[in-house]
C-alpha cells in the first residue's frame, strides 16, 4: 500500500504550473497550417488473377498432333518404300529369268541357223 508524503496542500503546491488553454485562432491570421484529416489507409488492390493457360495448352496440343501426324506419314512412307523394294526385287528376278530364257532361245536359234547354213554350203558344192 502506498502512503502519500506530505499533506494535500503540499502536494498541490508541488504540481507544475498549468497553462491556460490557447484561444482559437482566426483562419486568416493563422500562420500554422491546419491539420488535414487523416486519410484512410488505402486497401491493397486485389491481386490480378493468374493468366489463363488456354492458348498455351492449345499450342501444345497443336504441336503434339502435328508430331503424331508427321510420325504417321513417315511410317506410311516407310511401308510404301518397303513395298516398292519388294516390287523392285520381284521385277529384277522376273527380268533376269526372262532375259536368260530369251538368251537361251537366241543361242538355240543361232546354232540351228549355223547348222542350216553349213548344210546348205555342203549341198552347194
Amino acid at each position: 500500500m502506498k502512503h502519500s508524503r506530505g499533506t494535500t496542500a503540499e502536494q498541490i503546491a508541488a504540481l507544475p504550473e498549468q497553462r491556460a488553454p490557447a484561444a482559437p485562432r482566426d483562419s486568416d491570421t493563422d500562420p500554422k497550417p491546419t491539420a488535414k484529416p487523416r486519410a484512410k489507409p488505402q486497401a491493397k488492390p486485389k491481386p490480378k488473377p493468374r493468366p489463363k493457360r488456354d492458348e498455351l495448352d492449345a499450342a501444345e496440343e497443336a504441336l503434339t498432333s502435328l508430331r503424331a501426324e508427321f510420325d504417321r506419314k513417315k511410317k506410311d512412307l516407310a511401308e510404301r518404300e518397303a513395298a516398292l523394294a519388294r516390287d523392285r526385287r520381284a521385277l529384277e528376278q522376273a527380268r533376269s529369268s526372262s532375259i536368260e530364257a530369251a538368251e537361251d532361245a537366241l543361242r538355240g536359234q543361232k546354232q540351228a541357223y549355223e547348222e542350216a547354213v553349213r548344210r546348205w554350203r555342203a549341198s552347194q558344192e
